[in-house]
Formats: C-alpha cells, structure tokens, sequence
C-alpha cells in the first residue's frame, strides 16, 4: 500500500447481513477542519457589519441644510416661472448665439418649390398634381391628428413638408384620393418616428384615417417616399423661430408680461398655421414666417389701439428683421387671415380643426378672442 494515498475506514457492521458497500465512511481530521472553517465563513458573511452612527448623523444633517437652502431659494425668488408654460425656459445662453447662426444658416435647406403650386385666383396655371384645395384639406387633416395624438408642433411642420416634396417629386396627374391618404398616412408615420420621443404605433393613425391599409402598404409607401427624398428629411421649421424670438428671457418679466408673452405666443402660432395655407406665404423663409406672425399676434393682441411700439429693437435684434422688412411682405399673411375669418376657403372656419384647436384652454382660447377682434362681432 501506498503511503501517500488517504485510507478510508469503514466502521464495522453489526450484523453480518449488512452489505459493506452501503456504509459510509468515516471522515478524517483534515477533512473536519475543512468543513468547520467554511461553517465559520458563512457565519461571518451572515453577520452584517454594524453602520457607524455618527456618519449616518451627519450626512442627514448636511441632506437637511440643502433641503432648507433650497427652500430659501425658491421663498426670494418672487418672480418664478409658471409651469403651465410648455416650452424650453432655460435656454443656454453661452451657445445661444451659434444655435441662431446654425439656423439661420440652414433654414432654406429641404424645402419644396412653393412657386409651383396652384393660385386660387389663376385656375390651370400649370399642370401641377395636387389642387390648392385639397392641400388646405390635408393640412386640416394634420392638425387634427397632431392635436388629438398629443403630438409636437414640430410633427406637424414635418409631416407637411414630406408631403409637399414628395407630391412635387411625383410630378403626375394620375393620384387617385386613396393614394393620397396612404402618402398622408405614411408622411405622418415618418414625421413622428423623427420628432417624437415616443411615437404612436401604426394602428393608431390607420384608426384615425379610418382606412383599411396593411402594414405593409404603409411601410412600402414609407420607403419610395424616404428613397426619393434621399432620406434628406429634417429641415428647420418655423415654430422654432418663433420660439427663440418670442421666448427670452422670461424671469426677468412680470406676472403681467409673462401672461401677454404666453397669449402672443399663442396668436402667432395660429397665424403661422392660418398662413400655411397660402403657397405665397410659405416661400418665404422660415425666419421671416415667425417674425411676421409675431408681428400680427402683438399688433391684434397687445397693440389694438395703436399705443406703443409694435416691434422693439429687442425684437429687432432677436428677429434680425426690422419692421419696414416686415411690412414689404405682411399683405400675403394679412390677405390670408382676412379669407379664413370670411369663410373663403370654406363654409364654416368654426367647424375646421385649425379654428378648434386654438379654441382649446391649451391655447387661452385664442382663436376666439382673434375672431372676435378681426371680425368686430360683439357676441
């Protein structure tokens, strides 16, 4: 026998009867000092190790003087921010010059040829695809599906573009309503997926559409639709001007001021999207669109009397637009705000998503208090 190898001995049976193989066998010393040092290990891993007091005592003092610090903070400033306002309040002022550089540099980047769309005026003008009318309806038919999705401005504007430049691509007179509804439902679909944090499934808009399209469709109609814009998509909308120029530095204003800025805000947008309408209008650049609708939102709203400066040189240094560069061009907006207002484009302008949407507490109810100053109805 070898030396080296451990022996394993057996206890001996009490009854001859028992089979030896069914025995267990004995354990040695090394083997029971093993099993008695891992028992001492767990029991020490079992065992937490008891926090320091007074370390606990004093980060739940410092935690206590932030708390009140900030409670002081927010006791001085009088003059905080309301949150019902749902826009970027603080902006980054160090790179806020070189954001408006960048936007005014890129603003007349993928955009379609306005000039080659229909004049309500001059019928059969060219043998562009899609009528003057049938667009206004489209737009109506976005800014409904915006507002009851609960989706951006931003989705909006893109989704319109897509549209016009894909139409343009196009360049037929053979589009039946059915294919348009598919590119509407497939522009809508890109626009969201680009602009939204979450955007909605597929089901969702085919339900608003009310249409019986496969996925597949859709998705086919998405892809001629990315492969002939080059999927150069984004561009930079009007909204986001009208943001910057309307939007700045609002905790140096008043409770008053703040209220005005919200409510002109609010005007202007609707302007902006009244004016959409009109091809004329949507030449222009993006910049000159906010500036303009600004300018009518403050004239109709803040300015009804003709007391004070309608345009600042605040103003005039955000906008980078001095008034009399406004005027030349405020005739196309003002000709297309008059038409809404008497029922020109339809029987009813009350009855279109444009008019309820801004008839909304989300919007103060603005196209009401427009209609009736416009107008001049007292009711």
């Amino acid at each position: 026998m070898n030396k080296n190898k451990k022996e394993i001995r057996y206890p001996k049976p009490s009854n001859s009867k028992e089979n030896v193989n069914n025995l267990k066998p004995i354990s040695l010393k090394n083997d029971n000092i093993k099993n008695r040092k891992k028992s001492k290990n767990k029991k020490e891993k079992g065992k937490e190790s008891k926090p320091n007091k007074s370390k606990i005592n004093l980060l739940i003092k410092k935690i206590n003087r932030i708390s009140i610090d900030k409670i002081e903070e927010k006791k001085d400033n009088d003059d905080a921010i309301d949150n019902s306002i749902k826009y970027n309040e603080n902006p980054i002022e160090e790179y806020e010059e070189e954001i408006m550089k960048n936007l005014f540099h890129e603003e007349t980047k993928n955009r379609p040829i306005y000039s080659l769309f229909p004049d309500l005026m001059k019928k059969n003008v060219n043998k562009f695809n899609l009528s003057y009318m049938k667009r206004f309806s489209f737009i109506n038919l976005f800014i409904s599906f915006q507002h009851e999705l609960c989706l951006k401005q931003e989705t909006f504007y893109l989704t319109l573009n897509i549209f016009d430049r894909y139409i343009q691509k196009l360049n037929s007179l053979e589009i039946i309503s059915d294919d348009l509804n598919k590119i509407a439902v497939a522009c809508l679909f890109i626009a969201s997926k680009y602009e939204e944090i979450y955007a909605p499934y597929l089901k969702e808009f085919l339900q608003l559409f009310k249409l019986k399209y496969s996925k597949r469709e859709i998705f086919l109609a998405e892809d001629e639709i990315l492969s002939s814009l080059n999927f150069e998509i984004l561009n930079v909308y009007p909204i986001t001007f009208l943001k910057k120029f309307c939007l700045y530095d609002i905790k140096d204003l008043n409770h008053k001021e703040k209220s005005d800025m919200e409510l002109c805000f609010n005007g202007a947008q609707f302007f902006l999207e009244i004016c959409l309408i009109e091809p004329k209008f949507c030449e222009l650049k993006p910049s000159l669109q906010a500036a303009i609708s600004l300018y009518l939102a403050r004239k109709f709203l803040l300015f009804k009397n003709g007391n004070g400066k309608i345009w600042n040189y605040e103003l005039i240094f955000r906008t980078n637009y001095s008034e009399n560069n406004i005027i030349k061009y405020i005739k196309i907006a003002v000709e297309t705000i008059k038409n809404f207002f008497g029922n020109v484009y339809t029987k009813n302008f009350m009855a279109l998503p444009l008019y309820m949407k801004y008839c909304s507490v989300d919007y103060l109810r603005v196209a009401n208090k427009l209609r009736l100053i416009i107008n001049g109805d007292k009711s």
